[in-house]
């Protein structure tokens, strides 16, 4: 099953689908379409004191309602943190530092 927050309203439909490979975001009032972004390209992830899920992927700024109660809504917090942490972590290797200057 697919963490899914559900927040429409009649004039509104709204959904933030938790994937393994990414979102899928849904907004339409009177226009709008179904976007996915890779965990890789969010840029930041907010949830506001009014739980307002934010995430920004570059210019562009996605939010969605949640509810404190709503077990889904909290599991598809969770999932979708820790996702894009997963994918921000840098794996290996050592730091890179210039050679030193020499004397000529």
């Amino acid at each position: 099953m697919t963490p899914t927050i559900r927040a429409s309203s009649f004039f509104q439909k709204r959904y933030l689908k938790v994937k393994d490979d990414g979102v899928i975001f849904m907004e339409t009032a009177v226009f709008g379409s179904k976007r996915r972004f890779p965990f890789g390209h969010i840029d930041y992830v907010l949830l506001s004191p009014a739980h307002l899920l934010s995430f920004q992927v570059g210019s562009v700024v996605c939010s969605i309602p949640t509810k404190p109660g709503n077990a889904q809504h909290q599991q598809a917090i969770q999932k979708f943190q820790a996702a894009v942490a997963a994918s921000h972590q840098v794996t290996g290797g050592f730091p890179v530092e210039p050679p030193p200057a020499r004397a000529v």
